[in-house]
């Protein structure tokens, strides 16, 4: 294992500060105070881009991610697109049946704040018990940090690959869909995910042996 943090040096650097950033926030902040910051600042232009990003956690970016791995990389990393969403689908679906954490539409509506509650147009809001973690966060970051793993140290990807799964992540709370608990939570799941399915993959990859498409 420790080979990966040696090829990755300044992947899991930035994530560490990454990380440190969103709890430090969480420490000074109260409930909801992230996603009343966001009800306060949005445009139009920034509603149509975070609804843009939010699917960076579906189904179409690991298709995407896929088709880039299967035609410039070893080929048997595909394997691990699937691997990484169904992994990190059950954790977090287990994980939100155990803590059972209002969404903040919800959490709102229950303490008497139901003015606050501003949602972006067009989107749906999830009123449920479901709220800690986010599971479209921690999609993103099982995906992109599992991409970043791949490429193997490459400085920018690993930059690209840290934005756009944030970018995912920070349109949950925009959306008004989860608290920045859940998201720092979140992509802490997606990293632990993507980091296990990777070991999985390189186990493998030396029983197959190394192929690409061309």
């Amino acid at each position: 294992m420790k080979f990966i943090f040696d090829n990755n040096k300044f992947l899991f650097f930035s994530l560490a500060v990454l990380l440190a950033l969103g709890i430090g926030i969480l420490g000074w902040q109260q409930t909801g105070d992230s996603v009343l910051f966001f009800v306060e600042n949005r445009s139009n232009s920034l509603n149509q881009f975070f609804r843009w990003t939010n699917y960076l956690g579906e189904l179409p970016a690991f298709v995407i991610i896929g088709l880039i791995l299967f035609i410039t990389k070893d080929y048997k990393f595909v394997i691990g697109i699937p691997v990484v969403a169904v992994v990190v689908t059950l954790i977090t679906q287990i994980l939100k049946r155990l803590f059972a954490h209002p969404r903040p539409a919800l959490y709102f509506q229950a303490n008497g704040f139901s003015q606050e509650i501003v949602p972006v147009d067009g989107e749906i809001l999830n009123m449920g018990l479901n709220s800690f973690p986010s599971g479209h966060t921690a999609a993103a970051f099982a995906l992109f940090i599992f991409t970043a793993l791949v490429f193997r140290g490459n400085k920018w990807i690993s930059i690209t690959c840290i934005v756009l799964a944030s970018l995912g992540g920070v349109s949950r709370i925009y959306l008004f869909q989860h608290f920045l608990k859940d998201v720092v939570f979140g992509a802490f799941i997606g990293i632990l995910s993507a980091i296990t399915c990777y070991l999985l993959i390189e186990r493998w990859q030396a029983k197959w042996g190394r192929k690409t498409l061309f």
